[in-house]
């Protein structure tokens, strides 16, 4: 059956009180028996955009439109000692984690471009030879 003669059909059951029309759009309709009426008054209306606001998802944290008066005090300075305190061992090591890891990769991808385009140039020579009888 058509959509549109679906429709039409839905929208008279509807006028016949029959069938009501529960998601509250114009498109994309949800309909179902009138005993679901109830369910009706439950359901949000959709959510339309807020006025002003671009397309798309919304920051995750609201940024003021004005900026504080007063500026953030800076952060102190740490003396020679607590400079010399900070353990950058822990740092060194997963460095040296990450670039084994992308030295791994790299070679992974080189074998498998090199097999493509080993397998392409086989292809190619095979569609270019001519069979011989």
């Amino acid at each position: 059956m058509a959509v549109k003669n679906a429709t039409e059909l839905l929208n008279g059951f509807c006028r016949d009180g029959i069938a009501v029309e529960v998601t509250h759009r114009s498109k994309r309709r949800l309909f179902g028996l009138k005993g679901l009426a109830p369910l009706r008054d439950e359901v949000a209306p959709p959510r339309r955009p807020e006025p002003g606001r671009s397309r798309g998802r919304p920051p995750a944290i609201r940024i003021d439109a004005e900026p504080s008066s007063q500026p953030l005090p800076p952060a102190p300075a740490l003396t020679p000692i607590e400079r010399r305190a900070i353990d950058y061992s822990e740092l060194e090591h997963w460095m040296a984690q990450a670039e084994q890891a992308i030295r791994s990769t790299r070679r992974t991808l080189d074998a498998l471009a090199q097999r493509e385009s080993a397998s392409a140039s086989l292809a190619r020579q095979l569609r270019t030879e001519e069979p011989t009888l």
